[in-house]
């Protein structure tokens, strides 16, 4: 029996070796969670508590979202080696100026804490044989103790006064602990104000930008269609395997584009191989076109919604450079 299974599990692994020649990340862009029309300038102004003073935490938000705004990558995990000369997250121009902006942001908050204790009796029936039973009595005695950092963000557009759009922000962060017949010891109130107000700014820091993500590619094996091209293209598939392992995804379309001037058993696949090299490089148009020659309507439906995506940030001033190989 076990045999069989390890026959089944090579027969598995020998499959995928034939099928996928090799696999590439390559990255691609998704857009924010709050969009501003037009794109331009944006000025972000230091957030005030309701009171009307300006403190620290707001300072330290309105840097934390010109810090986002300005970034060449925001990203989800690590980002390797880019291949995209236009991927970037920086679609805005941050300015100091708030005359000058098309956007400005704004926000006000509120920070507070509180602390509470309370005594809970508790009483246990003796299950011994004594009558009547005798109700012990103890106390539990909880602390609990919290900050609270909450506000709005407010975006409002040039030459108004009330805001486009409000965004609400509300982070709690305590303790509270429970003890029998003695006090607990939980740290202050004001102790976990800091933990509150890191939360609070993780909220929307990114917001307002576009996340690069990886996105994995598996390229199909490519096979002769007669035995006098099976040589090279076992050369080629060997040379393209190289080529990803380093990266070099600019080589890899280079081979693909060759390869499909020999005779290939199934043509689509090289159309497809080529569209992947297309797509990490950041030619949509190109993508498309081999997309559509190799009639694969994943890939197509993918692309489409990628190039949607990308539209829109080239309406908020996005720069698209399509290379070739």
């Amino acid at each position: 029996m076990n045999t069989i299974k390890y026959k089944i599990i090579l027969a598995l692994i020998f499959l995928a070796s034939v099928t996928v020649a090799q696999k590439m990340d390559g990255y691609i862009l998704t857009l924010p969670g709050q969009m501003l029309d037009g794109g331009g300038k944006v000025y972000v102004e230091a957030f005030v508590s309701k009171d009307g003073k300006s403190g620290t935490f707001g300072e330290s938000y309105a840097k934390a979202l010109k810090g986002s705004l300005a970034a060449e990558r925001v990203a989800i995990g690590s980002v390797g080696k880019i291949q995209n000369p236009w991927i970037t997250t920086k679609i805005y121009e941050v300015t100091d100026s708030k005359d000058d902006a098309n956007y400005t942001i704004t926000g006000e908050y509120d920070v507070s804490s509180s602390s509470s204790s309370s005594n809970k009796p508790v009483y246990i029936k003796e299950t011994g044989s004594v009558t009547p039973k005798i109700p012990v009595c103890y106390y539990d005695y909880t602390i609990s103790n919290s900050a609270t950092v909450k506000g709005n963000i407010n975006i409002i557009a040039k030459g108004e006064s009330a805001p486009l759009k409000t965004l609400p922000f509300n982070s709690k962060k305590g303790y509270s602990k429970t003890k029998a017949l003695e006090k607990p010891k939980v740290s202050s109130a004001s102790t976990y104000i800091a933990a509150a107000e890191k939360d609070a700014i993780k909220q929307y820091q990114y917001y307002f930008s576009p996340i690069i993500k990886s996105k994995k590619y598996k390229f199909e094996k490519l096979k002769a269609d007669d035995k006098s091209f099976k040589k090279e293209i076992k050369q080629l598939t060997k040379d393209l395997k190289d080529l990803s392992d380093k990266g070099d995804i600019m080589g890899m379309g280079k081979i693909y584009k060759s390869m499909l001037d020999k005779p290939l058993k199934d043509i689509k696949e090289g159309y497809l191989n080529l569209g992947y090299c297309y797509e990490i490089i950041g030619n949509y148009t190109k993508a498309k076109e081999y997309y559509g020659k190799s009639g694969d309507s994943s890939a197509m439906n993918e692309l489409n919604k990628l190039i949607a995506d990308r539209d829109k940030l080239v309406s908020l001033g996005l720069q698209v450079v399509e290379e070739d190989f």
